[in-house]
């Protein structure tokens, strides 16, 4: 019998597979290849560093979901201010991407408007005011002021945007995607007043460059520091890539197998950030020096025992984000973070860590495949996660807040949810703002 690699398969397509509303592998693969969307990224410019972080972003997500991807913009020419693309012009870097840059769009399932001009038809509009994003039916109404240089807010309504398009193409039962307004304030809804964006931690650690550590390293790449070679980031990570990995990981190419610590770093230093990697597991044996101070660890891992491990490594601060998996729940997202009123290793839900057997799912697609495949490798990819690469992409722009929220003097949120599709959100009472030893520099300001 032949044999399937649960690594050649598309994250994205599993969703279909596992809700079985994909009969085969291959019609759910077909269901991704026949959406289309175009991108009207429109207003601004080369002097606006957020919108161009919005459209990168609301690109590279778009090649992951979607199987025609068109992009309108005149702005074409202008080089990029930050990101991984930095230097280069809007029109080498969507080229890179995979888009198809367009003088017009052609007819497509779905537009985004990546800006505030109006362009009559039916669009889905993204649209950032200081730390708010949000995406409706209609732009943002032009009266009174707005602060949109915030690039993590940019890139949250991209991300938003590029989901409501999904969701809306996906049409399940009940769903109001694309017919609704969604806004999520990455600061927080607490008493504490939202401070504009002037200070980012200097020393970051990610562990796990998957789904979750790529949209970290994304959204730091575009943070504007004034020095950038003053900033560290240490990336740490044992995989190789796989073709399964480009339809959730911002960050890789389509068809690599390299380490993704090689493709996290080199994204960063085309960023002009300082990267050091470790190819290693989490361990005692990887932990900071006693002399090494002021580290923000982000954590984008999935199992359990690392988590545990969390309040043992000695960071400075730690920011645990953890998504769902599986067809039912894929856009759910929960974020820790450390030091809090409970250890790592005192959370109750990280306590089970029991193995579940995997069973191959009863519904058409998983039976079409274990009549055609070896069932080891069927077993193999039921237990597979799925995703969506823009889920990734708001779990790291919320964690990525709550780090900068202690650097700018207001207590960091010890627990945030959100989910995409049911927009239900929790976020615990902030702590008390207490300094601790993570090293902050400034960032520029919006007109710099």
């Amino acid at each position: 019998m032949a044999e399937i690699d649960p690594d050649n398969v598309s994250r994205v397509a599993l969703i279909a597979l596992q809700s079985g509303t994909a009969a085969t592998l291959e019609e759910a693969e077909r269901q991704i290849a026949d959406r289309s969307i175009t991108i009207l990224a429109v207003g601004r410019g080369q002097v606006d560093r957020a919108w161009q972080a919005a459209v990168i972003a609301a690109a590279e997500l778009a090649v992951r979901s979607f199987g025609r991807v068109d992009v309108v913009t005149e702005a074409c020419e202008d080089p990029l201010l930050g990101g991984p693309y930095k230097g280069q012009k809007l029109r080498h870097a969507l080229d890179a991407i995979g888009v198809h840059l367009v003088l017009a769009g052609a007819e497509s399932d779905v537009v985004v408007v990546i800006g505030d001009d109006s362009i009559g038809p039916r669009a889905i509009y993204a649209a950032w005011d200081g730390w708010t994003a949000s995406v409706a039916l209609q732009p943002m109404a032009s009266g009174g002021e707005r602060d949109t240089s915030n690039v993590i807010a940019a890139i949250t309504a991209a991300a938003l945007a590029i989901s409501e398009a999904f969701h809306y193409l996906l049409d399940e039962p009940g769903s109001d995607a694309g017919y609704r307004k969604v806004s999520i304030n990455l600061w927080g809804e607490d008493i504490q007043p939202a401070a504009p964006l002037r200070f980012a931690p200097s020393a970051w650690w990610l562990v796990g460059l998957g789904h979750l550590g790529q949209a970290y390293a994304f959204t730091i790449a575009h943070l504007p520091y004034r020095e950038s070679g003053a900033v560290e980031v240490v990336v740490q990570d044992t995989d190789v890539t796989s073709f399964g990995n480009h339809s959730t990981s911002i960050l890789t190419p389509r068809g690599t197998t390299v380490m993704k610590t090689r493709i996290v770093a080199s994204t960063l230093d085309r960023a002009g950030l300082r990267t050091r990697i470790i190819e290693r597991r989490m361990s005692d044996q990887t932990r900071p020096d006693p002399d090494e101070i002021g580290h923000l660890a982000l954590i984008g891992v999935d199992n359990l025992a690392t988590r545990r491990l969390i309040s043992t490594m000695g960071w400075a601060r730690t920011i645990d984000a953890g998504l769902g998996h599986r067809a039912a729940n894929y856009g759910a997202i929960t974020i820790h973070s450390f030091p809090s009123a409970k250890r790592s290793d005192e959370l109750e839900a990280w306590r089970d860590d029991h193995e579940v057997e995997e069973r191959i799912p009863l519904v058409p697609g998983f039976q079409d495949l274990e009549s055609r495949f070896d069932h080891c490798g069927v077993i193999e990819l039921a237990g597979k996660a799925v995703g969506v690469p823009f889920v990734g992409l708001i779990a790291a722009a919320l964690a990525i807040t709550i780090a900068i929220r202690e650097n700018q003097g207001a207590g960091a949120i010890p627990a945030r949810r959100f989910d995409i599709k049911s927009l239900d959100s929790y976020e615990a009472l902030p702590f008390e703002y207490r300094a601790l030893d993570v090293n902050a520099v400034e960032l520029r300001n919006g007109d710099e």
